[in-house]
């Protein structure tokens, strides 16, 4: 029995925090999974300092990570930049929280982008499994994928 990757990938969509979808915009450029879940972190800090004020009264403790973690300048404190930083830790925890569910939808995302529609139901089994703890980079996970659509 065959299954479309479009319902594969919004089962997927259903469980993410709100930043995974953002790989998809990065893989062909990157190929370090770390430096693009850098990247996604980086470039998804609020710029709005009502934005950041709103984020920080639920999340004061990233902040006070981000400062235990790189220090503070008391001469030259900027407060906003160290919201900033905790809202960059916050974010970069929830990618690493949902790396599985992350790279299982990239995976889909790429194999439609090859003009892959639908799986078996057993290669879409297959996909699900791969231990995505152990991928470190985009080429990695299209070798693994590209292995189980072959066979």
């Amino acid at each position: 029995m065959k299954v479309k990757i479009e319902d594969l990938k919004k089962e997927l969509e259903k469980q993410f925090e709100s930043y995974e979808e953002y790989i998809t915009e990065y893989y062909k450029h990157q190929d370090d999974i770390y430096d693009i879940m850098h990247d996604i972190s980086d470039n998804n800090v609020d710029i709005y300092t009502y934005d950041l004020m709103e984020w920080v009264k639920d999340n004061y403790t990233y902040v006070e990570d981000y400062i235990k973690e790189f220090g503070i300048d008391s001469s030259n404190f900027d407060f906003i930049g160290a919201i900033r930083g905790g809202q960059y830790l916050y974010i970069k925890e929830k990618l690493m929280e949902n790396k599985n569910i992350m790279l299982e939808y990239l995976a889909y995302y790429i194999l439609q982008d090859e003009g892959i529609e639908e799986l078996e139901e057993d290669k879409a089994t297959e996909i699900s499994m791969i231990n995505f703890d152990n991928i470190d980079s985009i080429t990695e996970l299209e070798d693994e994928v590209h292995e189980i659509i072959e066979e």
